[in-house]
């Protein structure tokens, strides 16, 4: 005997847990954004002498290209990378560290490569390696990682002596008030504090190249492509402009 089993009938009920599904389904997907320090850790200046973040506008011109929609949010450091860690929607280009992969996938290539290094008073000692500030009095920017240097820092058998600034203007004021002999910053993020750092004969030196990377939540969905495919697209770019 052959057992016929009748069509369930659609409910007033079902069809109301369908449509939440699939809105919930849709909230998913928020539009994704670019979450970066307020102050740019990078800058450049065109032809005309304005400065420009270059990583921004990169960034910019790939989602264009692929055709996605983004915000922008500057924000502190230290929320920066709060927001990255708790908000799936948000992403970044930085250095690849553990605390960022916990959290976020990255591309497989560098975006962009960035200085950094020791500024410093024209009569104190260069410092070109990481391995010299062993010992030193060092001004830094607060919520910054300085990317693999981190634990190096942190490490109280470097004995290094770290006092810290709120922002890149702040940290040039201590050196020049000598509150520390050397201050730990990448190259140009204030057109204002390169002109003082030019005035009073500031140097710099460069102890490490850090890359950056394409960060993305690992819990936005399909994370994983969509970096592949940005990366894929900033490499089109990069290509075609070299034509």
């Amino acid at each position: 005997m052959t057992i016929k089993y009748k069509k369930p009938v659609p409910t007033i009920f079902s069809l109301f847990w369908v449509i939440l599904a699939l809105s919930s389904h849709a909230e998913e997907k928020k539009t994704l954004v670019y979450v970066h320090p307020e102050v740019p850790v990078l800058t450049q200046v065109d032809k005309h002498g304005n400065i420009y973040d270059p990583i921004k506008q990169t960034m910019s011109a790939v989602f264009k290209e692929a055709g996605l929609d983004w915000e922008d949010s500057p924000v502190p450091i230290f929320r920066m990378y709060s927001y990255l860690h708790k908000k799936p929607e948000y992403f970044s280009i930085l250095v690849k560290t553990p605390y960022i992969t916990k959290c976020c996938i990255t591309s497989e290539n560098p975006i962009f490569s960035m200085e950094l290094g020791v500024y410093r008073k024209p009569n104190t000692p260069k410092i070109t390696k990481a391995a010299s500030l062993f010992g030193k009095e060092l001004i830094t920017i607060e919520g910054y990682s300085y990317g693999t240097l981190k634990p190096f820092l942190a490490d109280t058998d470097n004995m290094i002596e770290q006092n810290p600034a709120k922002n890149h203007q702040s940290a040039f004021s201590m050196l020049q008030a000598d509150r520390a002999k050397y201050l730990l910053d990448y190259r140009g993020p204030l057109k204002k504090v390169q002109e003082e750092r030019q005035k009073n004969g500031i140097q710099y030196d460069v102890i490490e190249i850090l890359d950056l990377y394409f960060i993305f939540n690992k819990e936005y969905p399909d994370a994983e492509i969509l970096v592949r495919e940005l990366e894929k697209t900033f490499n089109d770019l990069k290509s075609a402009s070299k034509q």
